[in-house]
């Protein structure tokens, strides 16, 4: 009967309009030579217009200028292992490994290394939609050395794979993926994503399947590189840096690697990139963990909300309201003791080492949840503690709500003031959406945000609470309820408020 009242109360939620921020369609200039790179500025972000260019092969260019003496660049890719399928699976990590690997016996050969000995620093990043690179040099020093960061990059678009490369990338990954299998918060929010969602989409498991890793043979990996790595799947930002000297740069690379045009990109003129929809499952996994010396627990519901809506923002809110934190605050004490679960669970429970609210969000769903670590014997008391919580969470007072949009405005502002990372955050939208949201709209949407709209937001995210996503890994988790019971405890603490 719970459960009925709850799936109600979900589709009426599910068909209540949604608020949505305005967002801005950049208009790309259509770059066709080396004659055709004048563009123009548009969109202007605080007096200073990011300029977009459009390549021939649909590679997307844009670029910001800034007055520091330290450039960027930027080579975002949408390839993750949401779009690996059983034959191709682990193909994402081993085209990154790849990449970034040595070419030969001399680890001076790798990419990381070749542009570090011109004073250029290379960072490399992967998750389940996107991949990334990421170039920083002084202005005065390295624009010249940046051909060769895109030439270590571009030359994979149409590159023929060895089986040795591809063996010593397998083999790079399975050591990766042992020493990710002994860290409990990898092993943790690997197995929330399996678990959330099962065989499918954003619940591909990298960390617990090396067998299916290792199993990757050259024509797959081909395939997939043929369908995701993709010329129109690509925008390059860069942040102080001339726009037409970039366009230049990229050009006589992609010329190079005879990519300039889009047929050319690979022999398969129909390759698609297939973007699955993820399919919630949610449930239950315990994992034993002998030598560790705590149970973690986290406990967590599909957000599903619309990536411009309001409620997105309130949820952002209402993560920092919640907060959370540790028994042991690296960097010195007094980060987040006003939060919920600092004054609630870490001040009022000893044998809590630490809890933390956490969202994790894709372009087309996520997570919300509490996540705990306690010592061993505490997993029943620490379920319903956390359900408590997420039972009380929509009742939150003017005062704490100001407090925790101050707090989500400073993350945001401090964050963008990265030009970088402005850029880097502005091109996945465009990647994902083909349109981004500017900075001074979601700053004027936080503000706005009200009481109501917290409670609105907590209720979307516990209208699934008949379906949570529950991990619990450590060194013992035999008190660990069953599923239907852990339903039962939040259910009751839902009712309560």
């Amino acid at each position: 009967m719970i459960q009925q009242k709850i799936r109600l109360f979900r589709h009426v939620l599910r068909n209540i309009s949604t608020q949505v921020l305005r967002t801005k369609k950049p208009i790309f200039r259509q770059i066709n030579g080396l004659r055709s790179i004048e563009s123009y500025k548009i969109a202007p972000q605080n007096g200073i217009g990011p300029i977009f260019s459009k390549l021939s092969n649909g590679m997307r260019v844009i670029t910001l200028e800034n007055s520091n003496k330290i450039a960027s660049l930027g080579i975002i890719i949408n390839m993750g292992s949401r779009f690996e399928s059983k034959s191709s699976f682990g193909s994402s990590r081993v085209l990154f490994n790849m990449i970034l690997s040595q070419e030969g016996k001399s680890s001076r050969n790798c990419l990381p290394n070749k542009l570090a000995l011109n004073g250029l620093m290379l960072e490399g990043g992967f998750n389940r939609e996107y991949t990334s690179f990421l170039l920083e040099y002084l202005k005065d020093q390295g624009i010249e050395n940046i051909q060769e960061f895109f030439d270590g990059i571009f030359k994979f678009y149409k590159k023929r794979f060895s089986s040795e490369e591809l063996e010593l990338a397998k083999k790079n990954i399975k050591e990766e993926l042992l020493l990710e299998l002994e860290n409990p918060n990898i092993m943790l929010y690997e197995l929330l994503h399996s678990t959330a969602w099962k065989e499918n989409s954003l619940g591909n498991n990298q960390s617990t399947s090396i067998d299916q890793v290792l199993d990757l043979n050259i024509q797959n990996l081909t395939e997939f590189r043929n369908s995701n790595f993709l010329s129109n799947n690509t925008i390059i930002v860069g942040t102080g840096i001339s726009h037409n000297h970039l366009i230049k740069k990229i050009l006589n690379s992609l010329r190079k690697f005879d990519i300039l045009e889009q047929n050319s990109v690979n022999n398969l003129k129909n390759n698609e990139q297939t973007m699955k929809i993820p399919k919630y499952v949610g449930g239950l996994v315990k994992n034993k963990l002998p030598h560790y010396g705590f149970t973690d627990i986290m406990v967590a519901f599909e957000t599903n909300l619309n990536w411009k809506g309001r409620e997105l923002v309130a949820l952002s809110v209402l993560q920092a309201y919640l907060g959370g934190g540790s028994s042991f605050s690296v960097g010195g004490p007094g980060k987040g003791i006003h939060s919920k679960l600092f004054l609630d669970v870490l001040n009022k429970f000893d044998w809590v080492e630490s809890c933390n609210c956490f969202v994790n969000q894709y372009s087309d769903t996520g997570l919300f949840g509490i996540h705990t670590t306690s010592y061993p014997g505490y997993s029943l008391e620490s379920i319903k503690v956390m359900a408590k919580q997420l039972g009380e969470m929509k009742n939150i007072s003017v005062r704490e709500l100001e407090r925790a949009k101050n707090l989500v405005l400073s993350a945001i502002c401090t964050a963008y003031e990265n030009k970088s990372h402005y850029m880097e955050e502005i091109s996945k939208q465009i990647l994902s959406y083909s349109e981004f949201i500017e900075l001074d709209e979601i700053i004027n949407c936080i503000k706005s945000i009200g009481i109501e709209d917290i409670k609105n937001v907590a209720d979307l995210i516990l209208s699934n609470a008949d379906r949570p996503t529950v991990i619990a890994v450590g060194t013992d988790t035999s008190q660990v309820p069953n599923y239907n019971e852990i339903i039962s405890i939040i259910s009751k603490q839902i009712r309560k408020y």
